[in-house]
């Protein structure tokens, strides 16, 4: 992972560290939840399965809402990092789904 994270074009360090995570389901952790809770994907998001299968943003988004007793879920401008990415919109989404359960 220190090779990895050290040449910024490599992404090995994440590709570790997602692979230590997606090896779990948290499925019924994720169904857990009871607060009103909002996804914010990104529009060009890559994520794969645990059955190695690429997966759009648009399964990935329905994934978290079926698990979600009470989840919403948006898409907006950006991949993985949307705070960074896409800082304005992302806020937007948080400050409407906020406002909205007020």
């Amino acid at each position: 992972m220190v090779a990895g994270a050290a040449n910024p074009a490599s992404r090995h360090a994440v590709f570790s560290f997602l692979a230590g995570f997606w090896r779990q389901d948290y499925t019924s952790y994720i169904a857990s939840i009871g607060q009103p809770t909002l996804a914010v994907m990104g529009e060009t998001a890559s994520s794969i399965s645990q059955d190695n299968r690429k997966e759009t943003p648009d399964e990935r988004l329905a994934h978290y809402l079926a698990c979600l007793p009470q989840g919403q879920g948006i898409k907006i401008n950006g991949r993985n990092v949307l705070p960074y990415e896409s800082t304005a919109e992302f806020v937007a989404a948080i400050a409407t789904f906020i406002n909205e359960l007020s």
